[in-house]
């Protein structure tokens, strides 16, 4: 990546503008980028349809925790100083 997409992705995930990314904006970019990559637990958020069953709703739910989890750790990768939050500079260095 160049300066100039990292500094565009950086805008696109820091949804509140403070210059900063915190774990919830960066699971939910996640999330949105992997959906859209039509992973199959990404068919299954955010939708309820009728026919839906409690049990695939369930599988759902686990697979956001496992999520959660694993970008709990990609996120200190990034997060060097571990204020808690990933500063542009944090990102630039990183790629």
């Amino acid at each position: 990546m160049n300066e100039n997409q990292v500094s565009a992705t950086f805008r696109s995930i820091d949804e509140d503008g403070e210059g900063s990314i915190d774990f919830e904006e960066f699971f939910e970019w996640y999330k949105q980028e992997s959906d859209k990559k039509g992973s199959v637990t990404g068919a299954l958020f955010g939708r309820k349809d009728g026919g839906m069953l409690d049990s695939i709703e369930q599988m759902a739910a686990e697979e956001e925790k496992k999520r959660r989890f694993y970008l709990q750790d990609v996120f200190r990768t990034f997060d060097k100083d571990g204020g808690g939050t990933i500063s542009i500079e944090e990102l630039k260095n990183f790629f």
